[in-house]
């Protein structure tokens, strides 16, 4: 009935195992987070795609990947599949190096764009709900926060795609991970308080 052990990020952090974050919160124009859920729990998948396709939103959403992350390698979540389609679209139309992983994406698709993002050649993966969680790309120096959510094991998840140590093929070691919040995820914080449920 008790939690007897654990390890949180605090502890990865400070004995080396993980890397500390730093973040950058950007407002963007007519995004109202708040106002996309009123009621209890998550916002749904719908709500936050439709706030992050706007026009204006989309177009701040690419130009803070392309400012804030400049030449790091980066994982930006974004809100729904085609929110990632036009955002990898708008992205490479602007001469960044961008590709796209969704659900549907085939293994073997998925196989090229890895190996492409860990050697380098492409700068930018973009995507919804699939590298949260499993996903090793200890190359990742930065995350863009672009599908609002009131989760915080979510947030966990996707900033943790940049905590990983890494040593570059130019013997450059990486330091820190930044994050780009886009949709005030920051404020869930990284620290998840372990809760058991009794026993039913």
């Amino acid at each position: 009935s008790d939690v007897v052990f654990e390890r949180d990020i605090t502890w990865a952090i400070e004995n080396g195992f993980l890397l500390p974050p730093y973040g950058v919160t950007v407002d963007l124009p007519d995004l109202d987070v708040e106002s996309l859920h009123t009621g209890a729990g998550e916002i749904t998948d719908d709500e936050a795609a439709e706030a992050m396709l706007r026009t204006t939103t989309l177009n701040a959403t690419v130009e803070a990947v392309l400012e804030r992350t400049a030449s790091l390698s980066t994982i930006a979540f974004g809100a729904s599949m085609e929110h990632c389609r036009q955002l990898t679209e708008s992205l490479v139309g602007l001469g960044a190096t961008a590709e796209m992983v969704v659900g549907p994406t085939t293994v073997r698709d998925r196989t090229g764009i890895y190996h492409r993002f860990r050697n380098g050649t492409t700068r930018v993966l973009v995507t919804v709900d699939v590298l949260t969680e499993g996903a090793d790309f200890p190359r990742c120096e930065a995350v863009v926060l672009a599908r609002p959510t009131r989760s915080q094991s979510r947030l966990v998840q996707c900033v943790g795609r940049a905590l990983r140590p890494h040593t570059f093929e130019d013997g450059r070691v990486k330091e820190r991970a930044l994050v780009v919040d886009l949709v005030g995820a920051g404020s869930l914080g990284l620290i998840v308080q372990t809760r058991l449920e009794p026993d039913r």
